[in-house]
């Protein structure tokens, strides 16, 4: 009878950790989340590129935690732009020192150190490792279609802010300089 005693006394204190630790741990888990869509957008400004890149471009969209449960609401956009050799997976953990935009976004906005905003990531990644932003003809219209079709395609598959004042524009390295240079323009 004693050993029984005792096993029941120790399954007890394991089923109360057990609770005690889910009880720590839920805050952590069910901490609302964001999501990545991964789209193609069609760019009619990169038909016809001397280099033969496709116009059809990856563009990863973060959405913030409220995006599926606030129906009504609208967001501002930030438009996040890699750098020379990346991708839009740059922002997604594969490179940037394992830097993720989702859990970055998830964790600023938990704490409300940033507001909720949707991020788009364009590819510009070409057959020279980057398209630096720019127009030209041997590689496409990449500035038309970072400042026209992609804000277009956004502001009409997304609940956004339709207005300049909502829009921002941010990167890294090869992204940065179009940010600056698309952003003064």
């Amino acid at each position: 009878m004693l050993s029984v005693h005792r096993v029941t006394t120790t399954c007890r204190s394991t089923v109360l950790l057990g609770i005690l630790l889910a009880l720590v741990a839920a805050p952590i888990a069910y901490a609302a989340q964001g999501q990545l869509i991964y789209e193609t957008v069609h760019a009619t400004s990169l038909e016809g590129n001397l280099v033969g890149d496709s116009p059809d471009r990856l563009v990863i969209f973060y959405l913030p935690p409220s995006y599926e449960t606030s129906p009504e609401k609208r967001y501002p956009v930030l438009y996040l732009l890699h750098g020379f050799t990346g991708s839009p997976e740059s922002w997604t953990g594969e490179s940037y020192d394992g830097f993720n935009i989702q859990e970055t976004m998830d964790t600023l906005i938990e704490y409300g150190w940033a507001q909720e905003m949707i991020i788009v990531m364009p590819d510009a990644h070409n057959v020279y490792q980057g398209s630096w932003y720019v127009d030209a003809p041997a590689t496409g219209n990449w500035e038309t279609f970072i400042t026209q079709e992609l804000i277009q395609y956004v502001d009409t598959h997304y609940r956004t802010i339709p207005d300049r004042r909502s829009r921002g524009i941010a990167g890294h390295s090869m992204g940065g300089n179009g940010a600056f240079r698309l952003a003064m323009k």
